[in-house]
């Protein structure tokens, strides 16, 4: 069967236009690129490499425009799927260089990263760089709704305990956060052990020492000289910390 498709037909002038020029030649032919993709694993419509290429080939071909890529930095990264797969996260930045039919140039920058579970993460997201950077130097028009309209509540940063080995929030800010809620010597030693605070760095050594002595000057203006025997093993923490501290 005979391909009866033809190129599009490139144009020739007496003095060929700066690149500038003939990119908002490729736009006013291009317009929008609607979402024709449908992605089944996570329900919505997207607007894949192939629709973008297939709206902006002709125009680029027409104007004697050539688009070359050229790869900045590319770091990779594993991830686990719910179900326990492996996944390889690759992110990438490129700059696409537009090349004008005089053979000037104009180079548009982006970030991209996507995931695979087998050999294609780096395609993958170098194709996501490609759509972006024609998306966004081309102005299309994308009827994505604006960043504006979506607000994220984040939750605290998940970080490992280098004692414990366990994962859960910054280490420091939870210690921080159970130093100002104890507002008794035995409350802070509480802390002291459950925080491993003669383990931690110096300044937070610091940080509890300083506390420490706030609350229990605190205790004695509220009851007086205390009892030596009732705060006997207080005083150990709070000593085992200020010699930590040193």
């Amino acid at each position: 069967m005979t391909d009866t498709t033809t190129a599009p037909a490139v144009e020739r002038e007496a003095a060929p236009v700066h690149v500038t020029a003939a990119l908002i030649r490729v736009m006013a032919d291009v317009g929008a690129v609607g979402k024709e993709g449908y992605n089944q694993q996570q329900g919505f419509n997207f607007r894949g490499i192939d629709a973008v290429m297939k709206a902006v080939h002709p125009a680029l071909v027409r104007h004697g425009v050539l688009v070359t890529p050229d790869l900045k930095s590319v770091t990779y990264d594993a991830a686990t799927t719910r179900s326990g797969g492996n996944l390889t996260l690759c992110r990438v930045v490129v700059a696409f260089v537009f090349t004008g039919p005089a053979g000037d140039r104009i180079a548009a920058t982006v970030a991209a990263e996507a995931m695979d579970s087998g050999d294609k993460a780096t395609a993958k997201a170098m194709s996501v760089a490609f759509r972006t950077a024609l998306i966004q130097s081309l102005t299309m028009p994308t009827d994505e709704p604006d960043p504006d309209a979506t607000v994220y509540d984040v939750a605290a940063p998940q970080q490992v305990n280098t004692t414990t080995g366990e994962v859960g929030p910054d280490p420091v800010a939870a210690l921080r956060a159970a130093m100002e809620a104890a507002t008794t010597v035995a409350a802070l030693r509480k802390v002291y052990e459950t925080h491993y605070v003669g383990r931690a760095p110096e300044n937070i050594r610091a940080e509890f020492q300083a506390r420490y002595e706030a609350v229990k000057a605190s205790e004695g203006a509220e009851a007086g000289d205390p009892d030596p025997d009732a705060t006997a093993a207080a005083e150990n923490a709070g000593e085992a910390a200020g010699g930590d501290a040193g």
